[in-house]
């Protein structure tokens, strides 16, 4: 959906340039784009409800939003620096604003948003990294002489590898991978899987990757709390243990007793719940009128 605001980008600017394209051109950029609209109306029935976890917008959360595109703090500031730079060199270069537009509106667009409906988050706006590449490569090879080019492409470099660790390390938590690993050799034929949709693709894929080919079939907190206690279920949530438990595996405690609890990273609890053994006992008594004549059995058991 955010790809949408870069093309508005684009028919900006071309409002405001009157520079129209070639009809071949627009056909050959409208045609792909028409494809790949096909399965939109499906994708919004399926996931078009999956926003409302995106907190209400406020001045931090939009500067952590930003600094986190921007690869941390220092790299976000001095990529704007730099952006002000091109903006200036390339001032009378029509194709600058071009650039610069699909940069920065659908940033501005999505925090205009976000105080109606939140949706700000650093992932959404991936799709104005490439032009803000685009804003640093001009800036930078406009500089003269060569050292300060050279100088400013070191800085940059150098603020890129101290900002690398920053995108290998997981904010949310979820060590999916390490849980792939736990239950892959543990999974029966009958297993049942209970969770959320945020997270099954990432179980799948790493139940896959340890070998684990037999994937447990999902199940609903309804259907398993309607149906008779028959196979083991994994839950797997991403709060912490006691609230796991005061809901839903609270809620199957009756039929279900915890076998496992495992947390992994710091957000994602797995619970392997295996079915209580009912206790059955049979009653037997001794029937005295059984073993009388018939014809003294039907009195004898009035009285019993």
């Amino acid at each position: 959906f955010f790809v949408a605001l870069t093309l508005a980008a684009h028919g900006g600017w071309v409002l405001a340039s009157r520079i129209l394209p070639p009809w071949r051109s627009i056909l050959a950029g409208a045609a792909p784009l028409a494809i790949a609209l096909i399965p939109i109306p499906f994708i919004v029935q399926r996931y078009g409800g999956g926003y409302g976890w995106i907190g209400s917008i406020t001045p931090l959360g939009m500067w952590n939003a930003l600094s986190d595109l921007g690869g941390g703090a220092l790299l976000a500031l001095l990529s704007l620096a730099i952006i002000g730079v091109a903006a200036w060199l390339w001032r009378r270069d029509a194709r600058m604003w071009l650039v610069l537009a699909t940069f920065a509106v659908p940033i501005l667009l999505t925090v205009g948003v976000s105080f109606v409906k939140p949706l700000l988050l650093a992932r959404y706006l991936v799709i104005s990294l490439p032009p803000l590449a685009v804003l640093i490569g001009l800036a930078v090879g406009r500089l003269r002489p060569w050292p300060t080019q050279a100088a400013v492409a070191a800085v940059l470099a150098a603020t890129l590898v101290l900002a690398l660790p920053s995108a290998y390390t997981d904010i949310h938590g979820q060590d999916w991978r390490s849980l792939g690993a736990w239950m892959a050799p543990q999974v029966e034929r009958d297993d049942r899987i209970l969770m959320r949709g945020w997270g099954r693709r990432s179980v799948d894929y790493y139940l896959q990757r340890a070998g684990q080919r037999r994937l447990p079939y999902g199940i609903s907190r309804r259907a398993a709390l309607a149906r008779e206690p028959r196979s083991r279920i994994w839950v797997i949530t991403k709060v912490g243990p006691r609230l796991a438990e005061d809901t839903t595996v609270s809620l199957l405690s009756d039929r279900y007793e915890i076998t496992e609890v495992r947390t992994f990273g710091t957000k994602v609890v797995a619970f392997l719940l295996t079915p209580r053994i009912p206790v059955t006992t049979t009653a037997f008594w001794y029937d005295p009128a059984a073993s009388m004549p018939p014809a003294e059995r039907d009195g004898a058991r009035t009285d019993l």
